[in-house]
């Protein structure tokens, strides 16, 4: 949270930056440095108040003059008496839409490499950046969590976080102070080009906007911040019900996920899968109401795959499974003696090997089909004791059967100890979920 105590000034830029530094000024400040407008400004006023950044210009070669803005960053850098650091990268050849995302995804993977522990990324984005964003959004038929649009502050890991100091400020203001202390940029020609959906917006609809509503661009970075706190009040509910819902970290009660109304079991579910880092298209919300929420027979088993995880349903509980779970493990063969010895069947299956005498070598293999045992002269299938020991059918496929080195049949983990053949017995030591 920001000091509400910090030193104010009469221009918007100064007072932003001073601001920024009441709270954040004693930690390493990485800036992101385009040699535009914008983050020239940024890096002025950060200097004027007695701040050093770190200039970090990323040189993505899709221009035949990024090495002229390269040129320009040196001479800001040496100018203003800061270290500048020029990362270079190579996007594969996409689409101009594909090649935009991949190149914004390249371009902050290159910043946050250079973002030491308890570091401070800053980015020069504006109240029109954020206006752009918000119509942009809109236009995609974006909820409450698009239209949240750009966050002043993120969060990151190892105590690091993303901040815009000039978010609230016009880019009139922006622009102005240029003018003022007579600031040296470079501009980028393909802002001007009306190709990207960005660029139509803004020499397309933001003039007629702006006839109709001189102060349009303040008015949607409100709605962006009333959508901000609405989103946050959204999450905060969403961690509440999935606390109450969920059986473990992959898995949630079918039952409980139910009772809740769609609206709010879609936003617990959506909790989560942020957190594993997913994103959920409209279309497959569609198909998870349908296939899930809705499931009314117990029989069926629909599953959705997303980019890392998949979505099961099985009996009466949901799982989240990463994909790497569902991949069928590897037989492995095992010298064991006189002593337990556990192992790592699968990220959600351990097993602990008993020898009851001597030596064995024993072979693992996921299960075939048809494995059977005697039992006091009755024959015990592997399907069978699987559907009584309510075993989920993601699991049924991939579950281990333990043979002997003539691949005669011993048993499989979690069978009563008394159908095991002499000398050997295994059993679950943790079902992962």
């Amino acid at each position: 949270m920001m000091n509400e105590d910090a030193p104010t000034t009469a221009c918007p830029i100064e007072q932003a930056v001073l601001l920024f530094k009441s709270v954040y000024g004693h930690r390493p400040i990485v800036l992101a440095f385009s040699g535009g407008m914008d983050s020239t400004v940024l890096l002025h006023a950060l200097v004027k108040q007695g701040l050093t950044p770190k200039m970090v210009h990323v040189h993505h070669g899709l221009q035949a003059i990024a090495d002229d803005w390269v040129l320009h960053a040196q001479q800001q850098a040496a100018h203003f008496g800061v270290e500048c650091h020029i990362e270079r990268i190579q996007l594969a050849d996409r689409s101009r839409r594909g090649m935009e995302d991949l190149a914004r995804s390249a371009r902050y993977t290159a910043l946050w490499q250079q973002v030491p522990n308890q570091g401070v990324l800053l980015t020069a984005h504006h109240e029109r950046d954020q206006a752009e964003t918000v119509l942009l959004r809109l236009l995609r038929g974006a909820g409450v969590k698009g239209l949240a649009a750009i966050h002043t502050e993120q969060s990151f890991d190892h105590q690091r976080c993303l901040y815009r100091p000039l978010l609230p400020v016009s880019y009139e203001a922006m622009l102005g102070y240029a003018q003022r202390h007579q600031l040296s940029w470079v501009e980028d020609p393909t802002n001007q080009q009306a190709v990207a959906l960005r660029n139509q917006i803004r020499h397309g609809l933001l003039p007629t906007m702006r006839e109709l509503q001189p102060a349009f661009e303040q008015k949607l970075a409100q709605t962006a911040l009333h959508c901000q706190e609405a989103d946050a009040l959204l999450m905060e509910m969403a961690s509440e019900d999935w606390q109450k819902i969920h059986l473990s970290e992959h898995c949630w009660s079918l039952t409980l996920w139910q009772s809740l109304s769609w609206p709010r079991a879609r936003q617990a579910l959506a909790y989560r899968l942020t957190m594993l880092g997913e994103s959920v298209t409209v279309a497959q919300w569609q198909q998870v109401k349908q296939q899930f929420y809705q499931r009314v027979s117990s029989q069926t088993h629909p599953e959705l795959c997303l980019s890392q995880h998949k979505l099961v349903l099985a009996d009466d509980k949901g799982y989240c499974l990463p994909l790497s779970w569902l991949v069928t493990p590897a037989e492995q063969t095992l010298s064991l003696t006189l002593h337990t010895q556990q192992l790592v069947w699968a990220p959600w299956l351990s097993l602990a090997l008993n020898v009851k005498q001597g030596s064995l070598t024993v072979r693992i293999k996921p299960r075939q089909g048809g494995e059977k045992v005697s039992v006091d002269g009755k024959m015990r299938s592997l399907k069978s004791w699987l559907q009584k020991a309510h075993i989920p059918h993601w699991q049924m496929a991939h579950w281990p059967v333990i043979y002997d080195e003539q691949g005669q049949l011993f048993g499989w983990p979690g069978m009563p100890l008394h159908w095991w053949r002499k000398g050997m017995e295994c059993e679950v030591i943790f079902p992962g979920c």
